[in-house]
């Protein structure tokens, strides 16, 4: 039972995690019951609660980008203005929210509050066998970020291209492919007469994806678990954010690699960025553009302080939050240099999650050298359904 009243994003994802935590640990004790009268009442306490912790989430994250959008424009704050939250610089909070219409959030590369407190348990007392035992310990599915409450500093937020464009999720068993239906182009019709012929849309196609399997491990000792403070959530923290590369580095290849994108001719720069956004929200995908992604070394002449903020940091600047022609800038090495992908990402394609990110832990095989292998694993893959959301921008 929570002891405090969520107020932030954060808390109130977390605390969706607990309630579905227990909501499985109700199910699991009255399978094949009838729910008491107690029980009964707490599920639907817990469904019902859930329910407005999501309805709260998507009220705060619109609200969060209309100041977001505000504060682009230094003319609609007055001066000295902090927006609803009261504190300076929370016109721009520091992350990136999913714009998914799904009430599923992406996966969390990092373990919730209580799931990192239950592995501590596990391997400080000994006398969780489930834990013990090279158990799973998988993540929640509400994007949570926060770990153990004593952990003295908080770790880093994965950075990922999936969470940044605000991509949709379709789960499916393991490394099982799926397939998926692509939309291709066609144009709607006005009959010249009453009874003419209506125009048929056919360009309809089948694609499939398979998730990859995404992996990284380490080896430490009970010691330093046990020690330090801080080593295991920096140790997650770490290989998380190696993870979150690798899986930047699927989607963009995956991007690259379909033929069916819209290509743009020029070499990468503010008016070749806005002409491929142009062309996205031009294209049948019917949606404006919401992401691009560079290389970093293109950051200068993209993001240099001429472009859009009248030779001063505004504040997504201020914060590395860029933006440029109302798109998020994403910025990684794995797109060449000089070239860029725009597109609607979120309306264009979609992850498929066949294994959700999660920590193995074994510390009984090596237990004779007081040695635990940590394991961080998912299995993803991207599914464009609609290339032509996608533009990517390169000189042929």
């Amino acid at each position: 039972m929570s002891t405090y009243t969520p107020t932030s994003i954060e808390e109130r994802e977390e605390r969706i995690a607990e309630c579905r935590a227990e909501i499985q640990n109700i199910a699991a004790e009255y399978d094949g019951q009838k729910f008491d009268e107690h029980a009964r009442d707490r599920w639907n306490d817990l469904n019902t609660e859930i329910e407005e912790h999501q309805d709260a989430i998507r009220e705060m994250r619109t609200r969060k980008e209309r100041l977001r959008a505000l504060a682009g424009n230094p003319a609609n704050l007055e001066q000295g203005s902090r927006g609803d939250f009261g504190q300076p610089g929370n016109l721009v909070t520091g992350e990136l929210s999913p714009f998914s219409s799904s009430d599923e959030s992406l996966p969390s590369l990092m373990p919730t509050r209580d799931e990192l407190q239950r592995l501590h348990a596990a391997v400080r007392v000994g006398t969780n066998a489930r834990l013990e035992s090279r158990a799973t310990v998988t993540t929640s599915e509400s994007g949570a970020d926060n770990l153990a409450t004593e952990l003295p500093t908080r770790p880093r937020r994965e950075r990922r291209i999936a969470v940044a464009a605000g991509l949709g999720r379709e789960n499916v068993a393991g490394v099982t492919s799926v397939e998926f239906p692509v939309f291709g182009s066609g144009d709607a019709d006005i009959p010249g007469s009453e009874t003419a012929t209506k125009q048929e849309y056919d360009n309809v196609s089948a694609d499939s994806a398979t998730p990859s399997v995404i992996a990284i491990w380490t080896r430490t000792t009970r010691q330093n678990l046990l020690t330090m403070r801080n080593f295991e959530g920096k140790l997650r923290s770490v290989l998380a954010a190696k993870v979150a590369r690798r899986e930047d580095e699927l989607l963009v290849d995956t991007v690259l690699a379909n033929d069916d994108i819209q290509l743009l001719n020029q070499s990468v720069s503010a008016d070749a960025v806005l002409e491929a956004a142009a062309m996205v929200a031009d294209s049948d995908v019917a949606s404006n553009p919401n992401l691009v992604a560079i290389n970093p070394s293109d950051a200068p002449t993209l993001l240099g302080a001429d472009v859009g903020s009248g030779g001063t940091a505004s504040p997504p600047f201020a914060e590395f939050l860029p933006t440029i022609h109302g798109m998020s800038v994403y910025i990684t090495n794995h797109v060449d240099e000089g070239e860029a992908i725009v597109g609607a990402w979120n309306m264009a394609s979609h992850l498929v999650v066949g294994i959700s990110p999660t920590f193995l832990v074994d510390s009984l095989s090596r237990v004779t050298t007081n040695e635990i292998t940590l394991l961080l694993e998912e299995a993803v893959a991207l599914a464009i359904d609609e290339p032509d959301g996608f533009v990517h921008v390169a000189s042929t």
